[in-house]
């Protein structure tokens, strides 16, 4: 081939999730990582956080995760704060439950309707309320509690509302006491379509979820019946089949939605009541295809994320797999994040990065099924702690990169003359690398390069192609940041 003319084409790593297929096997995709910016405008790939388990064995039933810690000043139990939801737990050694529900589905989630003042707790399962006023539960006996209630609750101004699946709103009479419920407070969510799924408190007013709109409702400070009034102006047109979707980060309200009159699903984010999408075509590709969903939060690394787990396949076909996928609120921009901890079928919550749990029963949750887990930003491998007898297992964590098809702007083949890569340098960084020319087919063998070199390379010829993707792996112990790929191109004759 004769050489035309050679020049350094930069090839961006700050890939997102963008496949064309919902099995995520071509096209560009970030796992294991997230985008962030730097004061000159260059953007640059970021290893996600590690994770480490409690040495609790204690659940994740569907919650927000950060790497705060925090207990409350009640007697006799104390809490793991994952984002603003509180996980319970008895003696961190003997996993005693404060209070056992005795009646808790996989479509009734425990941590989803908790709610915490300076004077209570309240957690429901839907079948059953149990409220804490500084001691052990006690199940709410009054009544007026509703006896089958929607995921969630809401807690506006002192008091505690909570939605039937009929789609009336119950709410408490007095404040900030959430054991005594009222006949009266009482208003129908019966303004716009669909069936009653969940209730959040968002700003301050409350949002009754169902599954095709959103209606929300005002403190108008009645003191007959319910004080709660709809916001008249207001038209949400997106709602939810799956409550445990919704989740808040910072002013922003998220969830899985489905659009009104045209079925479309995408996951949204409400500032000031305007729901806006912001998942892509890819993501919204994917999650059509899971068959399970959960979302949680996580504030690390100065960055605030919105993760929504998935699972597909089945443990007994030996194709059960649990991803997620991680929304940058600073960025918008999508990642997927998976671990390497293999699958236990004991443990379901073990195989999946973070949230997806089927035990049927809480003393199932609590002591056995799954783990806590603790982000830390300098951490570089996730760990497996199953249960307090259990060792910890430290599996290593791969932050992968795969770009879109490379042509350079033509599809004359091209030689390929030398690779460079633009990333910190680390003394034991180690970065492997292949390429594809065939449009995901089949790859080169992997290639070393080593980071702690001021310019980090390959030399030599790599080939001729048309076009050529490449898929970059780092699993070192240096915390390390990549930006580009740098490629040396010839352009043939033909």
């Amino acid at each position: 081939m004769a050489a035309a003319s050679g020049d350094w084409k930069d090839i961006p790593l700050a890939a997102t999730v963008d496949p064309r297929y919902a099995d995520t096997s071509i096209d560009a995709l970030l796992t294991n990582g997230y985008i962030e910016q730097d004061a000159s405008g260059v953007q640059w790939v970021r290893r996600r956080a590690g994770t480490s388990g409690t040495t609790w064995g204690v659940s994740v039933r569907e919650s927000d995760m950060t790497a705060r810690a925090w207990g409350v000043g009640f007697s006799g139990f104390g809490a793991i704060l994952v984002g603003s939801v509180p996980w319970i737990f008895g003696s961190p050694n003997a996993l005693t439950d404060l209070y056992t529900f005795a009646s808790i589905s996989d479509d009734i989630w425990f941590d989803a309707s908790t709610v915490i003042t300076s004077t209570n707790f309240y957690a429901s399962t839907g079948k059953e309320g149990a409220v804490s006023t500084g001691g052990a539960f006690a199940n709410i006996i009054d009544p007026n509690y509703p006896a089958s209630t929607v995921n969630g609750s809401a807690y506006l101004n002192g008091y505690l509302y909570v939605m039937d699946t009929s789609g009336s709103i119950w709410g408490t009479p007095n404040q900030n006491d959430f054991a005594t419920w009222s006949a009266t407070n009482v208003v129908n969510a019966w303004g716009t379509d669909g069936t009653p799924t969940g209730i959040r408190s968002h700003m301050n007013e409350v949002v009754a979820f169902k599954s095709e709109t959103c209606e929300v409702f005002y403190d108008s400070g009645n003191s007959v019946g319910s004080p709660l009034l709809p916001v008249q102006q207001v038209n949400i047109r997106w709602g939810t089949l799956n409550p445990r979707t919704i989740k808040k980060v910072n002013n922003a309200l998220f969830w899985y939605a489905r659009e009104k009159g045209t079925n479309r699903k995408s996951v949204v984010m409400m500032e000031n009541f305007a729901p806006t999408p912001v998942s892509t075509p890819a993501v919204d590709r994917i999650l059509s295809a899971a068959s399970d969903t959960a979302a949680w939060t996580l504030h690390v690394g100065g960055h605030d994320f919105y993760c929504i787990s998935y699972s597909s396949g089945t443990a007994a076909a030996g194709t059960y797999s649990a991803k997620t996928l991680a929304f940058n609120l600073t960025t918008q921009l999508w990642s997927l994040w998976t671990t390497t901890i293999p699958y236990n079928s004991t443990y379901p919550n073990s195989s999946g990065l973070f949230c997806v749990d089927y035990s049927t029963t809480l003393n199932s949750a609590l002591s056995k099924s799954g783990q806590t887990l603790i982000f830390n930003e300098n951490q570089t491998y996730d760990t497996n702690k199953l249960t307090t007898a259990s060792s910890v297992v430290q599996y290593p964590l791969t932050l992968s990169l795969r770009s879109d098809n490379f042509t350079g702007g033509t599809s004359v083949r091209k030689m390929a003359s030398g690779l460079r890569v633009r990333a910190d340098r680390k003394a034991a960084g180690v970065m492997k690398i292949r390429w594809s020319d065939d449009d995901y087919q089949t790859w080169s063998s992997w290639k070393s390069i080593d980071l702690n070199k001021s310019v980090p390379k390959l030399v030599g010829i790599q080939g001729t192609f048309s076009r050529r993707a490449f898929e970059v792996s780092y699993s070192g112990t240096d915390v390390v940041r990549l930006s580009a790929l740098e490629m040396m191109i010839l352009l043939g004759d033909i």
